[in-house]
């Protein structure tokens, strides 16, 4: 199956939360609107610059640069609406923000009359913060066509199309928004969604440097993809956790632990987890002596070959399952070892495409968790909280995942894992 998507989250433990209402939603849009996908921030200089930032410009002092058409804080302005990060949202404000973002953008007015002197008369504006301007306008409309019913979005595409148009000024320009990329990844499906492909309307055909990028992503990724498996494919035990059914790789070698014991060192097992390498410890016990050798190696690299069939099943002893219980750690116990999981795209109009979350600082336990939202089969103790009725089962639209997401088909830990704000 291919792999279409990386997603790659991280939070600095000491910072978290960032101490400000949608703090994080605020981070994350930078993250899709004012950096390239080639170039990405460093997670901790932008999330520590960010906090600073917005202590230096609270609310009256935006307020105060927009009455002055500063270029910088209008841009604040529209992000932090986008966000809803510390800013009282009214009527009038998010009627602002479209027309901030038209002014930054340089676009016309449409039925009104054009006044050549509005783009110049903005102070302190600059290339950049024009297209970061035009990649916040993409977004904005493809938030804005989500809330649209899906019957009237059909017949009128010229909302995802403004949306299209915004991010192609980007790419034209060379530079590459995450929000680019989201986009034109969901504009290869609108001919399944709805029987149109837009793509080859005429108005879309012309958006070539958005498709260019994209076809563009796609190679890198399938190019980083490959390098990857070849790196992987003398040692495959080190990139990834020995625990049946455990789903965490590694990026990198270290990443994982691995077993102390003496087993053979081109065959030892390595683990997300203590957790993981109990549960494995009544499989591998036999093959960790020192001086031993296990006769049949193959075993420990079956990675789900058809050509393996199973005559029976293993039910090692019951170890209490820490990551469904409600203390499962948020935070990995150390930053820096990056280790990802793969989930299958479960959009009917994805089917068989991947999408890869990786991190630096979130636990092995929370991208499982994560994983089990996408997931259909349960595993019997999050089945045993549904059936307990500690969670509801509705689905609700997700423009952000370009599909269905299932709220609350496993109860999460309390506040998700995450630390408690103070009451």
């Amino acid at each position: 199956m291919p792999l279409v998507h990386e997603i790659s989250i991280n939070f600095p433990e000491e910072l978290y939360p960032g101490g400000f209402e949608s703090f994080e939603y605020y981070v994350l849009l930078h993250e899709e609107l004012f950096y390239d996908y080639r170039q990405p921030p460093d997670f901790r200089e932008l999330y520590t610059s960010l906090q600073q930032r917005i202590k230096a410009f609270p609310a009256h002092r935006i307020k105060r640069g927009v009455q002055q058409q500063d270029a910088d804080m209008m841009l604040e302005h529209c992000i932090r609406t986008l966000s809803f990060c510390e800013i009282d949202i009214t009527t009038r404000v998010a009627g602002e923000l479209s027309e901030f973002l038209r002014l930054l953008c340089g676009l016309v007015k449409v039925n009104g009359p054009n006044q050549d002197d509005e783009f110049d008369n903005i102070k302190n504006h600059s290339y950049q913060n024009q297209l970061r301007a035009f990649a916040a306008n993409a977004y904005h409309y493809f938030y804005a066509y989500w809330l649209v019913p899906p019957s009237a979005a059909v017949q009128s595409p010229d909302i995802i199309y403004n949306a299209a148009f915004s991010a192609n000024v980007c790419a034209k320009s060379g530079f590459v928004p995450p929000v680019a990329i989201n986009l034109a990844r969901w504009l290869a499906t609108t001919k399944a969604r709805t029987g149109v492909d837009l793509r080859a309307t005429q108005k879309f055909k012309e958006l070539k440097p958005l498709w260019d990028a994209y076809e563009e992503y796609l190679t890198r990724l399938q190019k980083q993809e490959l390098a990857r498996l070849l790196k992987v494919a003398p040692r495959p035990n080190w990139y990834r956790c020995a625990n049946d059914g455990c789903d965490i790789q590694a990026m990198s070698r270290g990443a994982l632990r691995r077993c102390a014991g003496g087993c053979p060192a081109d065959e030892k097992p390595h683990y997300c987890s203590e957790f993981c390498q109990r549960r494995h410890w009544t499989i591998h016990r036999e093959f960790c002596r020192t001086g031993s050798a296990n006769p049949h190696p193959g075993i420990m690299r079956d990675d789900g070959d058809p050509a393996w069939i199973d005559v029976g099943a293993f039910r090692p002893r019951v170890i209490p399952d820490k990551e469904h219980e409600h203390d499962w750690p948020l935070f990995a116990e150390r930053e820096g070892a990056e280790i990802f999981v793969d989930i299958a795209h479960d959009s009917p109009y994805r089917k068989g495409d991947i999408f890869r979350v990786r991190t630096r600082t979130l636990s092995p336990a929370c991208l499982k968790a994560y994983k089990r939202l996408w997931t259909s089969e349960l595993p019997a103790a999050a089945r045993k909280l549904i059936d307990g009725g500690g969670c509801s089962q509705s689905i609700r639209r997700c423009w952000m995942c370009e599909t269905d997401c299932r709220v609350g088909l496993l109860d999460p830990p309390d506040n998700m894992g995450f630390p408690r704000r103070p009451t």
